[in-house]
């Protein structure tokens, strides 16, 4: 037999956005309580914010000739209305963190590591998008994702391009020892990729400027070439 539909009233949707956006209860806790499926419980909060606008505007003046607004009221009012803003924006900044700190999950390390360029196109996106939605300032939200404001500059020049070096690639004898050194610990950390993609993936990370055949090389001279690679011959 189905169960008859519950009907939420404005007042008890307010009161469960509250326990999440001010008191920042878990939303699957506040809907385990009060046997609600989450998908609901977000788009409450969507509505919430979609026209919250409405509620925050001030009711129309009476029309009345000789009737003069009391300053003091006025400035109540006003005071009223900036501090209801300023809870809004913290409300959402608290959720863009939140939103944030979620992706980052799925992107993967930002910093000192290669990213693939499909990644870094959805994070240009992201950003793009909710810098736009919410007027934050998008060092604000690159600060919370964790990434250079530079590199996120560089990545939206090179939006849709695969990584590339354009450069003047030296050969393995230009490479000093810090370089090769960096060469050798990049590739402890990544012990199960040639020489090649090894290759990129540093260029990408700017941590060296060198061919795939000075890699190679220096791969070769310490013993960290797997078999397949070691018994091909060097990259031109």
């Amino acid at each position: 037999m189905n169960k008859e539909k519950k009907h939420w009233t404005p007042e008890d949707k307010l009161r469960l956005l509250r326990l999440h956006l001010i008191e920042k209860q878990p939303v699957s806790k506040i809907c385990q309580d009060a046997n609600l499926s989450p998908p609901q419980f977000y788009a409450w909060q969507q509505q919430l914010f979609t026209n919250g606008s409405v509620a925050l505007a001030s009711k129309p003046a009476l029309d009345h000739k000789h009737e003069v607004p009391d300053p003091n009221q006025t400035k109540q009012r006003l005071d009223e209305l900036e501090a209801a803003l300023r809870q809004k924006d913290e409300v959402i900044a608290a959720l863009l963190t939140e939103h944030i700190a979620l992706k980052k999950r799925v992107w993967g390390p930002l910093h000192g590591s290669w990213v693939q360029p499909e990644t870094r196109d959805q994070i240009v996106d992201f950003i793009t998008h909710w810098a736009e939605r919410t007027h934050r300032p998008i060092e604000a939200l690159l600060a919370a994702a964790g990434l250079a404001v530079g590199k996120f500059y560089d990545w939206r020049k090179r939006y849709g391009a695969k990584n590339q070096h354009n450069g003047h690639i030296p050969r393995s004898f230009w490479l000093e020892e810090g370089e090769k050194q960096r060469i050798l610990a990049f590739q402890e950390l990544h012990p199960g990729i040639g020489y090649r993609r090894l290759t990129e993936m540093m260029v990408a990370a700017d941590l060296i400027t060198a061919s795939p055949a000075s890699v190679w090389r220096v791969l070769g001279q310490a013993g960290r070439l797997r078999q397949k690679s070691a018994s091909s011959a060097p990259p031109a």
